[in-house]
């Protein structure tokens, strides 16, 4: 068996936090869509199917990692040009 030279992951940066949870008012319709755009915004955000009724309103739970949360944020409203996006509210990690 060759020497193996192990890799050195002393300069990596600790792991981030945890995600804060945002739950976004959507139309059920549009989950597929708006994970679809988080995907390509590499590491922003984890849409879940998960929801929240409260009132008339479906929430919809989506990760997003604390470096990422007022990009998230421009991302919820570009998309209100093309698929319904109402209003939102976070949930810090513990």
């Amino acid at each position: 068996m060759e020497d193996q030279k192990l890799i050195d992951w002393s300069d990596l940066p600790p792991p981030p936090k945890d995600a804060f949870e945002v739950y976004v008012h959507l139309r059920e319709e549009d989950i597929h869509f708006i994970d679809t755009i988080v995907c390509c915004y590499d590491g922003i955000a984890k849409v879940r199917r998960d929801c929240k009724v409260l009132g008339d309103k479906m929430y919809f739970k989506v990760y997003v990692p604390p470096d990422f949360l007022e990009e998230f944020k421009e991302v919820l409203e570009r998309l209100k040009e093309f698929i319904f996006v109402g209003d939102f509210f976070i949930v810090e990690p513990p």
